[in-house]
């Protein structure tokens, strides 16, 4: 799958938005495009369930967003032997 190359600068960021508020950017489609059909896919290990979220105070107004079924369905953490170690592709489920 051939990856396509977005070349950006600060004018393009934007900091607060929801697709559903303005007409989106070629980036902004292509991504919720792609999420979508991987969605429907089921490509994902869990769906996001997001129960409540927070915009924090600040220039970027980061967001915090708490899904409870991340806890319970994400992949366990790969143990780490080494910071040379060799990455397994067996442990990634395609």
């Amino acid at each position: 799958m051939a990856c396509e190359e977005f070349i950006y600068s600060e004018d393009n960021f934007n900091l607060m938005s929801f697709w559903s508020d303005k007409t989106q950017s070629n980036f902004e489609q292509i991504l919720q495009d792609t999420w979508e059909a991987k969605l429907k896919k089921n490509v994902f290990r869990y769906k996001l369930n997001i129960t409540q979220s927070k915009v924090l105070p600040g220039k970027y107004k980061f967001v915090l967003k708490l899904n409870p079924d991340r806890v319970t369905n994400r992949r366990p953490p790969a143990e780490l032997n080494s910071l040379n170690q060799k990455f397994d592709e067996e442990c990634l489920p395609l």
